[in-house]
C-alpha cells in the first residue's frame, strides 16, 4: 500500500530539452533533493510527442517509471503538488507528492514554459504564476 505523501523542498530544480531527432524531443522538469541512492529524492516529469505515451513521471533511482497515472498537478511559484490514482501511486510508492523550491525569476519562466509543453492538453494541469 502507497504512502500517502511525499513531501521535500527541493535543492536541485531544472528543464531540459533534447533532440534526439527533428521529430523527437524530449521535454522535462526535474526536481531532486541529496542523494537518492541514499536518502534523496529525485523525480523527473517528461514527455515527448513522436509517439505520444502521456507525461512520463520517474522517481529515481529506477524505482519506478510510469506513463500517465496523474489526477492532479498544480504548479505555482514555489513549488507543486501531485496526485496520482490509484495504479500510479502503488508503483511510485505515494499517492501525493508535494515539492517545494525557491527559484530566481529566470529559473522560474524556464520551469513555467517547460511544463507547460509536458502537461500540454493534460486537463489536470493548473499553473497559477
Amino acid at each position: 500500500m502507497p504512502k500517502p505523501l511525499l513531501s521535500f523542498a527541493a535543492e536541485d530544480v531544472g528543464t531540459d530539452t533534447t533532440e534526439y531527432t527533428p521529430d523527437c524531443v524530449v521535454y522535462l522538469l526535474a526536481f531532486g533533493k541529496g542523494d537518492p541512492e541514499g536518502n534523496g529524492h529525485c523525480w523527473t516529469f517528461s514527455r515527448s510527442f513522436d509517439d505520444d505515451w502521456g507525461v512520463c513521471t520517474v522517481r529515481e533511482i529506477q524505482q519506478a517509471t510510469i506513463y500517465g497515472g496523474i489526477e492532479r498537478f498544480r504548479l505555482h511559484r514555489s513549488g507543486f503538488e501531485c496526485e496520482f490514482d490509484e495504479k500510479a501511486a502503488e508503483e511510485v510508492g505515494f499517492s501525493e507528492l508535494s515539492v517545494a523550491f525557491a527559484l530566481a525569476d529566470k529559473a522560474w519562466h524556464e520551469v513555467a514554459e517547460t511544463a507547460k509543453i509536458v502537461f500540454r492538453d493534460c486537463a489536470y494541469f493548473t499553473l497559477a504564476e
